[in-house]
Order: structure tokens, then sequence, then C-alpha cells
């Protein structure tokens, strides 16, 4: 499996999606260097992958969500006020993408928007109305 896209809405210093895609040509890349000064969210966003990455193989294994006294899920809920969603490629089982969120319900709205109408920030009031849009369309 190889990630795609982190989309992370508030999570510590990050707020904008990662993209792992080579724009040249349209791979995903083997390795990626993160950088940057201290608090600047390299951790957050590693150890976020890292849990997410567990609790997906979880998942996999077990049909299961991960247990409520697992370490990494206990230090990821601090972040559920926020959000964080991760999508996969390559998965092996499947030739689509799998994302994996964890966050309110109205994250996922704020990721639909900016997926369709790119990253500039909405109102709530424009999320709701732009998202019924796009499910309108979809049907």
């Amino acid at each position: 499996m190889k990630i795609r896209k982190i989309y992370p809405y508030d999570v510590g210093p990050v707020c904008r999606e990662i993209n792992f895609k080579d724009e040249w040509n349209g791979t995903i890349h083997r390795q990626i260097l993160f950088s940057g000064p201290n608090g600047s969210g390299k951790t957050v966003i590693l150890k976020a992958v890292a849990t997410l990455w567990n609790a997906a193989g979880h998942w996999l294994d077990h049909r299961k969500l991960l247990p409520q006294t697992d370490k990494n899920l206990i230090w990821l809920k601090h972040w559920v006020e926020k959000g964080i969603g991760i999508i996969f490629e390559e998965a092996g089982f499947t030739s689509l993408p799998i994302g994996i969120f964890l966050g309110h319900i109205h994250i996922l709205q704020i990721f639909a928007v900016r997926q369709t109408y790119g990253s500039a920030k909405f109102s709530n009031r424009k999320i709701s109305a732009n998202l019924s849009e796009i499910i309108m369309r979809k049907s």
C-alpha cells in the first residue's frame, strides 16, 4: 500500500493537504522527506499516519475497530475535534483508492468541497451547499 494524499484539518500547524504523487509522471513517490523547524507538525503528521495505518491493518486482519485502549488511538483522540484523512493506493486486494478518516463528519464535508473546488476556505453554510451540489451531481 502507498499513501497518495494526507488531508489534515487543523492538525497542529499543518493546514493543507500533502500530495505524494509525482507531478511529472503521476506515480506515487516511494520515499518522502519531511523537513521543517521545530513545531512545524512533522511528528504529528507521521504519528497520525502510523496510527491510521495501524487501524487499517487491524481492520483488514480482524474486521474490527482498534481497541479503545490502544495507546496510539488514545494519543490520536485529542485531534478528533480536528480531522485527518489518508488516501491509500495499490492495496493489493482492490484497484480502487482506500480512504481512512478520523474526525467529525463535517470535516469530511470540508475535504469533499476542497477536493472539488480547491483548497480555499469555505464557511459552513457554503460547505453544506457545495456538498449538496456534489452529491446531486454524482447521483
